[in-house]
């Protein structure tokens, strides 16, 4: 049989396209197991963690285990539970307010009620401590007003109330943001339904909006909890004992790594009970598949539209004023203190320990960022193309990690790389990289890590939804334009992914920013950020002295919440 050219050529451009296609197959599995292997590289601290329970037990421990567990265990459900619904209820309040009533200002309030989140808790902390001792500014101004002397007005927040009071004030924004884009998507035909069945607007409220808010309220209020179990500089500040000051205590006070890989152990396994239980509660959530009518708000006039100012003028009051003036004031007694003779060179001292440490935190939380959006960038790639049973998990197993709370991450990567580093100590000791030194332990690579580990989540979430929303449409077009895999990437979807990965970095570095039970355990020595000179200054009682890192950490923290509010603003 005889075959003229273009037949020939047909053939082998099918011979061709087949090879082709088959090579590709094999490069997306490449891709696929190089995503795999790079999330068990982020998970192998928490497996490490576990391989402590098959070694003998210390004597530290069975001190832990007969006098710190049950109660720090005790104590750290009392603050989380407490703060969740305390949170709960008043950012339910909030958010109900903003969707149900319009009144002057609302979209002003709308940005004063996420501010909260610009200030972490362990800042909120030793600022509110102040405030209500017995030299602070209430007691005071009550004095004034009232004539109540100290000895009665001063209040101690030392104590358990006092943390979930601080807790609930500066994390309720988690539950407010949340349940308030759930209610915007409420069917507007159910509330009507139930006004021309007889209910009143409290009923309404009760019966059929808050249970239909009710897995969004529950998500806030998770959220909430994990922060408040995530959290150790408040509760070290107050004095608290919870796991994560026990972790802090087995390893600095004891100098004991497997008690506190055990504790950490322990609050993993809390938290990946919390963390499944919460995506199972996800999946039983039925959503509707019609277009609802979102609710439509009705102005707020007379006493209603005074309580909402009150409240509003309040809590505005206890989450910015009074924290940013009281920070204010530290820092202008601090800057007059240059003046005088004695304090000019302690000022310079102060002022160059202020400028290592911004430059340690930002140099470090930048690399940190830009490595966590490109890998954050591969996966999401790699899992929007690839639908096999591994790409499927890429988004399970990178947004889990967020989920960690910092001291047990940083006793993980302990757990891994302090024994990683002795067994290549013991097989070249002259031939390690850094002769015979260690490369790992007291350096910034293992903090680095840590980073990596905790926030690939951050860059995820920034990056999932540009990348979900892209989908696989125009690499099939630039694909049968002619264009190889790589270049349909780098010339089609990068430009568009690309406000995305800058938004990913942004959010990811300002989360670092604000990182203090990482930078504590994990930091080389005299390696300083932002965070850690904050609690060491304010744990010293030179308040004065922790004002200019706070307020540079706010000022930071204030960008993420101007992403944060213009993203819900678009619900």
């Amino acid at each position: 049989m005889r075959l003229n050219v273009a037949e020939l050529m047909r053939l082998i451009s099918i011979r061709r396209g087949a090879m082709r296609s088959q090579w590709l197959r094999l490069s997306s599995m490449k891709l696929t197991w190089i995503g795999t292997l790079l999330l068990l590289f982020l998970t192998l601290p928490f497996f490490f963690l576990l391989f402590v329970w098959f070694t003998p037990e210390g004597e530290n421990w069975g001190f832990i285990r007969a006098y710190w567990l049950v109660p720090y265990a005790l104590h750290s459900f009392i603050l989380s539970f407490g703060s969740m619904l305390f949170s709960m209820a008043l950012g339910t309040l909030f958010a109900w307010w903003q969707v149900a009533y319009t009144y002057p200002g609302r979209k002003l309030f709308f940005w004063g009620l996420l501010m909260p989140l610009t200030i972490p808790p362990y800042i909120a902390a030793f600022i509110y401590g102040d405030l209500v001792s017995y030299t602070g500014w209430i007691p005071h101004l009550l004095d004034k007003l009232f004539g109540l002397p100290a000895e009665v007005s001063a209040i101690s927040l030392y104590n358990m109330p006092g943390a979930i009071f601080i807790y609930t004030l500066f994390l309720y924004p988690y539950v407010f943001m949340i349940v308030r884009a759930d209610l915007l998507r409420q069917d507007l035909r159910l509330i009507e339904a139930a006004r021309l069945l007889g209910a009143g607007p409290l009923r309404r409220t009760l019966t059929v909006i808050l249970p239909l808010a009710r897995p969004a309220i529950l998500s806030g209020g998770l959220l909430v909890a994990f922060e408040v179990l995530s959290d150790y500089g408040l509760a070290s500040h107050f004095g608290l004992t919870t796991l994560s000051t026990g972790i802090f205590q087995s390893w600095f006070g004891m100098a004991d790594l497997p008690a506190a890989m055990r504790l950490a152990s322990i609050f993993l396994m809390i938290s990946v009970m919390m963390l499944t239980w919460d995506r199972l509660r996800k999946r039983r959530v039925q959503t509707g598949t019609s277009r609802p009518r979102p609710y439509q708000a009705k102005k707020a006039r007379g006493g209603t539209l005074i309580v909402i100012y009150l409240v509003h003028g309040l809590f505005f009051l206890l989450t910015l004023i009074l924290p940013l003036a009281r920070l204010t004031d530290w820092l202008i007694k601090l800057l007059a203190a240059r003046d005088t003779p004695s304090g000019a060179l302690t000022f310079s001292k102060m002022v160059h320990v202020f400028r290592e440490a911004a430059v340690n935190t930002f140099a470090l939380a930048f690399l940190s960022a830009v490595i966590i959006a490109l890998l954050a960038l591969f996966l999401s790639t790699v899992a929007r193309h690839e639908s096999n049973f591994l790409s499927r998990l890429f988004p399970q197993v990178a947004l889990a990690g967020y989920s960690i709370p910092g001291a047990v991450v940083a006793i993980g990567v302990l757990a891994l790389l302090l024994p990683l580093e002795h067994f290549l100590l013991s097989i070249h000791p002259t031939g390690w990289p850094c002769g015979n030194r260690p490369c790992l332990s007291g350096t910034p690579f293992m903090l680095l890590y840590a980073y990596l580990v905790r926030y690939l989540a951050v860059g995820y979430s920034a990056l999932s939804g540009a990348s979900a929303r892209l989908g696989r449409r125009y690499m099939e077009a630039a694909r049968l334009l002619g264009l190889s895999p790589w270049q349909a990437f780098f010339r089609v979807e990068w430009p568009l992914l690309r406000p995305a990965m800058f938004a990913a970095i942004a959010l990811t570095m300002i989360d670092l920013v604000k990182e203090l039970p990482l930078a504590l355990i994990l930091r080389p020595f005299d390696f300083n950020t932002l965070a850690t000179r904050a609690f060491q200054y304010a744990s010293d009682e030179r308040l004065a002295q922790a004002a200019p890192y706070a307020l540079l950490i706010i000022a930071v923290s204030f960008l993420s919440v101007v992403l944060l509010g213009r993203t819900e603003q678009k619900v």
